[in-house]
């Protein structure tokens, strides 16, 4: 099971947002993989680091790999499926406080003009 420790929605070209995630299996956390967006098609990238080649331009290296690509694909899958569940989880939390507004001051939208 993977574990959504923090989601932070950014929303910038194909960038969704970051995500630090919990390996309950292992014992794991990993801080900085981005969840991307593009064509209907979305993709989590491992935390990577900036660095500049010999020709001056920006390129990343991942800090974490899987050496098989079915483990790859396999908690690629997991990952995506526990965001998926924290974004939701979040947005009905939003929902939920948004109209719980007038549930604890309910005089207020009386004397309210519109």
């Amino acid at each position: 099971m993977i574990e959504v420790i923090r989601w932070t929605p950014v929303d910038r070209g194909s960038l969704v947002g970051y995500a630090d995630l919990y390996v309950e299996k292992m014992g794991l956390e990993i801080y900085g993989c981005s969840l991307l967006e593009k064509n209907g098609s979305k993709w989590l990238n491992m935390p990577s680091k900036e660095y500049t080649n010999a020709q001056g331009e920006k390129k990343y290296s991942s800090v974490v790999r899987f050496r098989s690509k079915e483990h790859a694909e396999a908690f690629e899958k997991a990952a995506r499926l526990a965001i998926g569940e924290k974004i939701a989880e979040l947005e009905a939390e939003l929902l939920k406080n948004s109209h719980g507004a007038s549930e604890y001051a309910p005089e207020l939208e009386e004397g309210l003009p519109f």
